[in-house]
């Protein structure tokens, strides 16, 4: 019984090919798959969109309140500003300063309460439902609208024995509510596109 087997010496076999054809081959390869991945979109460094490199001056004026609960407009206002300011790609300046401004309307909020007796007799336990809609819009200088982005978000707050802690609980949930629909609308607007 005669094989025709070629004595192994040391990784590298005699003829074409072999394991030093592998290896150019293997190097070959991940060369090209290097080069494609750097066409597909891929790439390290600064990941901020075309956008917010552009936009450097942003005006966030009082945002318009078309619904019945008092002062709301304030509370996303102000969280607008904390947000677009903390995100670092804007610098908020006076609209007369501004290339863009940050229009914002809230078309529409619902504050709903419901309470249950409780079986023990004890004191009703109340919680409530506040759902709002939010609609911006990144316009420039010329009125153009650069950008747009409609949010609906809605949340609940546990109620408490008194119409002042019902009040105080409100307020923080409508905080924590238009500091959530902002940051989504800093992302959508600046760096979702």
């Amino acid at each position: 019984m005669k094989t025709d087997r070629v004595p192994f010496s040391g990784g590298k076999r005699a003829g074409r090919g072999g394991l030093v054809g592998a290896r150019v081959a293997f190097t070959v390869a991940a060369l090209l798959l290097a080069l494609s991945a750097a066409g597909c979109g891929y790439h390290f460094g600064e990941t901020k969109s075309r956008l917010s490199r552009q936009v450097k001056r942003l005006a966030i004026p009082v945002f318009v309140n078309e619904t019945d609960i008092f002062a709301l407009e304030e509370v996303f206002t102000r969280s607008a500003r904390r947000t677009f300011a903390d995100g670092g790609a804007f610098r908020l300046v006076p609209a007369s300063e501004a290339d863009y401004r940050l229009l914002g309307r809230i078309v529409q909020a619902e504050d709903a309460v419901s309470t249950r007796r409780r079986a023990t007799g004890g004191p009703h336990a109340a919680t409530r439902e506040i759902s709002v809609r939010l609609e911006v819009s990144l316009v420039d200088a010329g009125g153009f609208v650069f950008r747009k982005a409609g949010l609906s978000d809605r949340g609940g707050a546990f109620g408490a024995e008194t119409y002042a802690d019902h009040l105080e609980n409100r307020d923080d949930r409508l905080r924590r509510l238009a500091d959530d629909m902002t940051q989504r609308a800093y992302n959508e607007l600046a760096e979702g596109f």
